[in-house]
C-alpha cells in the first residue's frame, strides 16, 4: 500500500514489502523512528483488515470539512472489526493506532496540525496512486 508522498524514503517502503512478500507480515512504518520503521511487525491480514477499516472510517465519520476526530475513528474499528475472529482479543485501540502512523508514514493519511483532540485528513489511497 503505496500512499501519495510518504514520509519515510522509498528505500523503507521497499523493506516493507519485502518482509510483507517473504513473511506474510506487514513492517509497521514510523515516520519518527530509526529507519523509519517499528521493530515489530503485525499479521498482514490484520494489518490490512484494519487499514481498510481505518479508511472507511475515514468517510463514514468525516465531519464537514473531511476531517475525522481519531476517537471517531477508533470507534468506528472497534465497532466493526470488534468481535471479528481475526482479532481475539477484541480490543482495537492499540491497532488502529499503530495502523494509523503506518497510513501516515506512507502517506495516506495526515494529522490535523495543532488540532486537540487528535483530528486525522485523508490524503490518498493505494489506489489512487497506482
Amino acid at each position: 500500500m503505496r500512499g501519495r508522498q510518504p514520509l519515510v524514503p522509498e528505500e523503507a517502503l521497499d523493506r516493507a514489502d519485502a518482509v510483507r512478500a517473504e513473511k506474510g507480515r506487514a513492517l509497521m512504518l514510523n515516520a519518527n523512528k530509526p529507519n523509519y520503521s517499528e521493530r515489530w511487525t503485525y499479521d498482514a491480514s490484520q494489518y490490512d483488515a484494519v487499514a481498510a477499516c481505518i479508511l472507511d472510517a475515514m468517510e463514514i465519520v468525516a465531519r464537514d470539512d473531511g476531517t475525522a476526530l481519531l476517537k471517531d475513528v477508533v470507534a468506528f474499528v472497534q465497532r466493526e472489526l470488534g468481535d471479528d475472529p481475526l482479532f481475539p482479543s477484541g480490543k482495537m485501540t492499540n491497532a488502529t493506532r499503530y495502523v494509523k502512523v503506518d497510513l501516515e508514514a506512507r502517506g495516506i493519511l495526515a494529522r490535523v496540525e495543532g488540532s486537540s483532540p487528535q483530528a486525522l485528513r485523508l490524503l490518498g489511497t493505494a489506489e489512487e496512486s497506482a
